[in-house]
């Protein structure tokens, strides 16, 4: 499945291969993966950050970081809006896929298809008969 964001920032998304993200830009690529990190030019590591570079917190328990988050009103490192950002993603793809793949365009702030009504349909279900 190929994600085509503003200023034509593709992502591809496939089963093959290695488990992980592989980011491509001018420079090369960055492999990441739980615990894995390598790039074609281990410079791309080595090198520091520029000074406006925005950077997260560390954070090695995304469990334990949501209760510490509570408990200090702090933002946890993946908060509400990017988690529910990447998922709906995920069900995109999903979608695209019991489409037999065909081309479908999102609008993020309605949160629909704007070219299947059909898509739309698998946005919601039928849900369940109250008690």
């Amino acid at each position: 499945i190929t994600y085509t964001y503003p200023g034509n920032i593709t992502v591809l998304c496939t089963n093959k291969g290695e488990n992980g993200v592989e980011f491509h830009g001018e420079k090369g690529w960055i492999f990441v993966s739980r615990g894995v990190i390598r790039a074609s030019d281990p410079k791309l590591l080595d090198e520091p950050l520029p000074a406006n570079a925005e950077k997260l917190y560390f954070s090695n328990d995304h469990h334990l970081n949501f209760v510490e988050c509570i408990r200090s009103r702090k933002q946890p490192i993946c908060d509400a809006e990017i988690g529910h950002r990447s998922c709906t993603v995920c069900h995109i793809g999903n979608t695209c896929l019991r489409l037999e793949g065909r081309k479908l365009d999102w609008d993020p702030a309605k949160e629909m298809f704007t070219n299947s009504p059909l898509a739309n349909m698998y946005l919601n279900r039928t849900p369940r008969k109250t008690y």
